[in-house]
């Protein structure tokens, strides 16, 4: 890919993405909001399941420890799927097409051009 491409897709970006910074804005919304979830709830899922693993090993019954550590597993894999939902679905976006197919402009562009 040369220069003068990277020009044309930027030209083509400029026209089909621009919505006269209303998206923009909301892009800018939506991506912090999506940032704090996928930093704030997987940190409180491990915690409380740390917190009941503590509780089950402090009261010292097999049973409860048993219970508290299937807990702690399901909740670290929930944990793991927020994390990485952003990622596929960027992932995901990047495949969209938008506006001409010929010019290689994705959904994906629009939203890391009004996010930048």
């Amino acid at each position: 890919m040369n220069f003068t491409n990277i020009l044309i897709n930027q030209e083509v970006i400029n026209e089909v993405c621009s919505d006269n910074g209303t998206m923009v804005g909301v892009w800018q919304a939506v991506s912090a909001v999506i940032t704090v979830i996928q930093i704030v709830v997987p940190i409180l899922l491990i915690l409380m399941g740390s917190i009941d693993m503590v509780k089950a090993v402090m009261a010292g019954k097999d049973d409860e420890i048993k219970k508290a550590q299937g807990t702690l597993i399901k909740r670290v894999i929930a944990a793991i799927i927020v994390f990485f939902i952003p990622l596929l679905v960027q992932l995901i976006l990047g495949l969209i097409p938008v506006g001409d197919s010929n010019a290689g402009v994705t959904f994906k562009d629009c939203i890391t051009r009004a996010t930048e």
